[in-house]
């Protein structure tokens, strides 16, 4: 679904896939949060056409994540650029209970959030030290050093109808220059098991290695981190 306005110098976007707008709930929902863009979008607009010689631009873009017949979840790119030094963006997600037709919380998967946010802690901070060292080992590298604390801005990740990876991604964790991290955290026995009954069945624990990447570096740094069960 594209959802989109524009005018000699400035343009908004709000997409999403269709598997989300055939939600009839959640494609109310995503309309709702193009109207509020749309809203406050309105004094860009405002700025663009006092200033037609610059550019003004907004973009929502959501892509599909994980789907299983408990759960729909989405990831999203929020970016724009109005003239300044250089343009801006964020990340989120959006996790969707299919038979309650609600938005969940990733927390909300687990009947234990304290156990489940530790187990990923457990196993992403490790290997996030690794990437940060060799970022700050770049000329101009700014490297903050501790570990951010629980929640993050995490995303269940499916494959052949299964969840089997859980994504993290944390935008300027060391300023502007210092990239983002996505971090990938294979599903667990120990975080397999302590999914909800209602979800369980989403889950398959997964082989694999903690995975993060970041915009600044060649390639993804990969290890075991704290947790190997």
């Amino acid at each position: 679904m594209c959802l989109a306005a524009q005018g000699r110098n400035w343009q908004l976007a709000f997409l999403y896939p269709a598997a989300a707008a055939r939600l009839a709930p959640l494609d109310a929902l995503l309309r709702s949060r193009a109207d509020t863009a749309a809203s406050h979008f309105a004094t860009d607009v405002d700025f663009a056409s006092r200033n037609p010689d610059q550019r003004v631009e907004e973009s929502h873009i959501y892509t599909l994540a994980a789907r299983t017949p408990q759960l729909l979840g989405l990831t999203s790119l929020v970016s724009g650029s109005g003239g300044g030094a250089h343009g801006w963006f964020t990340h989120d997600s959006l996790l969707w209970d299919i038979a309650g037709a609600r938005e969940v919380r990733f927390a909300e998967l687990f009947r234990d959030e304290r156990g489940a946010w530790a187990d990923l802690a457990d196993r992403l901070c490790p290997v996030l030290a690794e990437a940060r060292r060799r970022e700050f080992a770049r000329p101009h590298g700014n490297f903050a050093g501790r570990c951010p604390n629980p929640p993050f801005n995490a995303a269940p990740i499916s494959f052949s109808g299964k969840i089997r990876w859980v994504k993290v991604t944390m935008d300027e964790l060391d300023g502007y220059a210092g990239g983002t991290y996505e971090i990938w955290i294979p599903v667990k026995a120990r975080l397999a098991g302590l999914v909800k009954a209602r979800y369980r069945s989403a889950f398959a624990a997964t082989a694999g290695r903690v995975r993060v990447c970041n915009t600044n570096l060649p390639a993804c740094v990969r290890g075991d981190g704290g947790n190997r069960r």
